[in-house]
């Protein structure tokens, strides 16, 4: 038994983080337009991000992309998927100056 929690514990924290990536364009920018941090819980996401008000229209994305990094999948694993951050990022095929700020959550 004592083995067997050793290898779930090592399964557990060797686990890679998860990226998802939508690419739309043959060229995507190093940086990227817009970043935010997405709360997912099990009832749904708590906000969403506008592409066309970031990049200014929709023929002007190149990629979006969610990451989530260590502390964030740690959090995870701490709430049992109850709560998951992830990081989300636009990236626009030419990149502009944008005051878009996604809509926060009505409580």
């Amino acid at each position: 038994m004592k083995k067997f929690l050793i290898f779930a514990l090592l399964c557990v924290t060797l686990t890679a983080c998860h990226d998802t990536r939508f690419v739309l364009s043959d060229s995507v920018p190093a940086e990227p337009s817009y970043s935010r941090t997405q709360h997912y819980t099990w009832w749904g996401k708590k906000s969403t991000i506008d592409t066309i008000q970031v990049c200014g229209s929709a023929g002007n994305v190149a990629m979006v992309e969610e990451k989530e990094n260590a502390g964030q999948s740690w959090l995870r694993y701490l709430t049992i998927g109850i709560y998951t951050p992830v990081t989300t990022a636009v990236y626009c095929k030419q990149p502009r100056v944008t005051n878009y700020r996604a809509a926060q959550p009505r409580e």
